[in-house]
């Protein structure tokens, strides 16, 4: 499975737009499948630092940790799992453009028998993240 990539224009500058979303603490404001996020690196956003995702199933918390395997500021970063139900990697592109900041999401090795998951997921988080930059 290839994987699944979204774009939206987000009317704010990319330094802004950068530094919510390349924090994947923040993902609980616009991603609807988390109910907890951590940084458990210290602090420290760049390659190498790891954050602790939870869902929700059936009453249970499901954690999936993810370490930045890419991180250029105000351009791309990237996260792999690194334990959790889930091979995922996934990415996130920045680009500047007039009125605002192209964001871009793909998510990239999803297992075939949860490709399913990964793009609903997906859509209904571009859905929140419009919502967000509304305000």
């Amino acid at each position: 499975m290839e994987g699944f990539e979204l774009s939206i224009m987000i009317n704010r500058p990319i330094e802004e737009v950068f530094g919510f979303l390349a924090n994947l603490e923040n993902d609980l404001e616009w991603r609807r499948e988390w109910v907890d996020a951590k940084n458990t690196s210290g602090g420290s956003l760049g390659v190498g630092a790891t954050f602790r995702l939870s869902s929700e199933f059936l009453g249970r918390q499901i954690p999936t940790v993810y370490e930045v395997i890419e991180y250029e500021p105000n351009r791309r970063a990237a996260w792999k799992a690194v334990s959790g139900p889930l091979p995922l990697t996934f990415q996130r592109t920045f680009e500047r453009v007039e009125g605002g900041t192209r964001f871009t999401d793909m998510r990239r090795k999803c297992a075939a028998s949860s490709s399913w998951l990964c793009h609903s997921s997906l859509e209904r988080s571009s859905d929140n993240m419009k919502a967000i930059y509304a305000r």
